[in-house]
């Protein structure tokens, strides 16, 4: 899933109402859901895949890799490379 809107749509919920219900379910926002296991993922990729840091950054929708070298110093502190090197 891309955005809230993408799994309100395919839950058949209009956005309000699924983060509403998300809320009450999971006891999270699910906007933080998504970017939680999205942060998962990418640093699963880079740690334990042959992918390259650039194959990654466009697997996930990053613009550039300036882009993804942002996010992953705001969310795990490190570059790609240094997360790649644990």
């Amino acid at each position: 899933m891309r955005d809230v809107e993408e799994f309100a749509e395919l839950g058949g919920y209009s956005v309000p109402t699924f983060r509403r219900i998300f809320k009450e379910t999971f006891d999270e926002p699910v906007y933080q859901w998504m970017l939680k296991h999205r942060c998962q993922d990418i640093r699963n990729d880079l740690i334990t895949s042959d992918m390259s840091i650039s194959q990654i950054s466009n697997k996930y929708g990053f613009e550039s890799l300036a882009n993804f070298s942002h996010f992953c110093k705001a969310n795990f502190g490190k570059s790609p490379r240094g997360l790649r090197s644990e």
